[in-house]
């Protein structure tokens, strides 16, 4: 007899549909074949008579073994249909090899990172110690595969980040530590959406809520030694360790006195050269782009620290002073660069401590700012309690200062020294 589907009686779809399904998970996980023994416990009376039926032998317990190839003979000769088919027609959908879609998807993960791998091979100038790191992150947390088109995405970033080759082989990183000073070249900087637009062809494909973006953020975050962050500020500066002006009003340069500016905003202007009535003001891209430039030959002095530069301001001291703020971003370097194309007498002073003789070393190399009192009479003339900490760097301008500064072992910042440099800049 068969039931309205078409289907012999004697499987008896009702009573046997739990065993019906741990053999369809069974046959799954065996790759579709029928193959091995399936244990069935807690049949109750009706799953035992029909399980009875089915394999055409008593079961008396509610505990029962299959044989999974006898079973598939049996349906055969009785039945004119395999296990494999028996069991889909009960279930009414097919079975999935899970061996083999497990295999896919592997071999769909994989796909990214051959592609990269072939990539680095046609791209010899990507010499990069971070990418290797950064790919693995990749391809341990699964976050490519999130993506319609993981392997395009990861091609489109590997193509983004050889754009801005030029620039992630300027200097180090972390504050300069690794104390290489700087040719002097410099790499263009580039609007982030002008650079999703020749890269990525879609001019918001490097926008904060894109993957894309996520995804190169974290090769420069692995280029910093560092986790990637939900916060803006440090997002920007990631794609400012690129040469990627993210947008043209949140990095700024604090100045006072520059001359010449010729900013069309007239309030900045006003602010930046209005004889002793000089204020600090904070140059964004906008005002670099607005066609800033600067008077020719001035004498500037470049600090790292803010209060310095409020020093100098409160006591009205009238010259032009550029204040780094730590490691300088774009638009501290773009000002920079044109204070040197203007002809500036730049003298440079900063912390005596690691990163703040990379970034002096920097200074001179890249800008021609002379260091100022910098000197290991300076150092040692001034009180220090902090601990010099991180890898040493050598000073360019003195070979004295790097050894005194490792026999001593103190830190020294620029606050320390403030009096004195108002006093040397009054005179």
């Amino acid at each position: 007899m068969t039931d309205p589907l078409g289907l012999p009686s004697w499987w008896s779809l009702d009573v046997l549909a739990r065993v019906w399904e741990l053999i369809a998970n069974r046959l799954e996980r065996n790759g579709i074949r029928p193959t091995g023994r399936l244990v069935v416990a807690d049949l109750d009376r009706s799953e035992r008579h029909a399980l009875g039926d089915l394999l055409g032998r008593s079961v008396t317990s509610g505990r029962a073994s299959i044989d999974l190839g006898v079973l598939d003979r049996r349906l055969s000769e009785r039945a004119g249909v395999g296990l494999v088919e028996a069991v889909e027609q009960v279930r009414g959908q097919p079975l999935v090899d899970r061996p083999q879609r497990r295999a896919v998807r592997a071999s769909r993960r994989q796909e990214p990172f051959r592609a990269a791998e072939q990539w680095l091979v046609d791209h010899p100038g990507a010499v990069w110690p971070w990418v290797a790191p950064w790919l693995e992150g990749l391809r341990r947390d699964g976050s490519l595969m999130r993506d319609p088109d993981p392997t395009s995405l990861l091609l489109t970033a590997l193509d983004i980040l050889w754009s801005r080759r030029e620039a992630l082989a300027e200097g180090d990183v972390n504050g300069g530590e690794s104390g290489r000073g700087s040719s002097g070249s410099r790499a263009t900087p580039v609007a982030r959406t002008e650079l999703a637009a020749r890269t990525a062809y879609d001019a918001h494909a490097l926008d904060a809520d894109r993957r894309l973006s996520t995804i190169v953020l974290r090769a420069l975050a692995t280029r910093s030694g560092i986790e990637l962050s939900s916060g803006a500020a440090e997002r920007r500066a990631l794609w400012e360790s690129a040469g990627v002006v993210a947008d043209s009003v949140s990095s700024t340069c604090l100045t006072w006195g520059l001359l010449g500016l010729g900013l069309r905003a007239p309030a900045s202007a006003h602010a930046a050269a209005s004889g002793p009535r000089w204020r600090p003001v904070h140059l964004t891209w906008w005002d670099l782009e607005a066609g800033a430039s600067l008077q020719t030959g001035q004498d500037l002095i470049v600090c790292e620290n803010p209060r310095v530069l409020e020093a100098i301001a409160q006591t009205g001291i009238e010259i032009g002073v550029v204040c780094t703020s730590g490691r300088p971003n774009l638009v501290v370097i773009e000002v920079l660069s044109r204070a040197l194309a203007a002809g500036a007498r730049m003298r440079y002073h900063g912390d005596f401590d690691w990163p703040g003789v990379a970034m002096a070393n920097d200074a001179a190399g890249r800008f021609g700012a002379a260091p100022w009192l910098m000197g290991v009479d300076d150092y040692l003339a001034t009180p220090g309690s902090l601990t010099l900490v991180g890898s040493a760097v050598e000073p360019s301008w003195d070979p004295e200062l790097g050894p005194a500064m490792r026999r001593r072992g103190l830190a020294v910042h620029e606050e320390a020294m403030l009096e004195r440099l108002i006093d040397a800049l009054s005179e």
